[in-house]
């Protein structure tokens, strides 16, 4: 990706993921909620995934030890995680 597209994407990213209205939503009705996400993403912060236990109580939040593709090198437990939230 070039870096004039690299901060575009950052830029729409920011906006989307900072949006109040998602974070309302989640505070207000508190839906059933699971995110995987790689400890080691340089674009996801941890903390972004710790932000949606903050919003929602009993937000299931599992950190993998990979980076942004974590589905390239996790999709086995990624998949059990997902089976697992469905499953309850």
């Amino acid at each position: 990706m070039n870096p004039a597209a690299f901060l575009i994407t950052v830029a729409v990213l920011r906006d989307e993921c900072g949006d109040a209205t998602f974070q309302n939503y989640f505070r207000t009705h508190k839906p059933r909620f699971l995110a995987v996400w790689g400890k080691n993403d340089p674009f996801f912060l941890a903390a972004g995934a710790e932000a949606f236990r903050r919003d929602i109580p009993g937000a299931m939040v599992h950190f993998f030890d990979t980076g942004h593709f974590a589905l390239e090198t996790h999709a086995t437990e990624i998949a059990a995680t997902i089976r697992d939230f469905f499953a309850h």
